[in-house]
């Protein structure tokens, strides 16, 4: 599915009702922030549920780290 916006996304997974997505857009408005730091500065959800979402949002794979691993030469890049 094509979501609009990252709220969109927040309530099709019942993360937030749609009068606190509305109230995020509308203090996006007031504020200038983008959405993503209104929700992260409320933590209305984990930071693994907000990369699951903004994956989701952005129509790329998710992939968690913690659970597939990575090789440790990847950190000297």
């Amino acid at each position: 599915m094509v979501y609009k916006n990252l709220t969109d996304v927040l309530v099709a997974h019942n993360y937030l009702t749609t009068e606190v997505a509305e109230k995020i857009n509308l203090e996006r408005l007031k504020s200038g922030e983008s959405e993503e730091e209104i929700i992260l500065q409320k933590r209305l959800l984990s930071d693994l549920d907000f990369a699951k979402v903004k994956a989701e949002f952005l129509r790329v794979p998710f992939v968690n780290l913690e659970e597939i691993g990575f090789a440790p030469e990847a950190l000297a890049l």
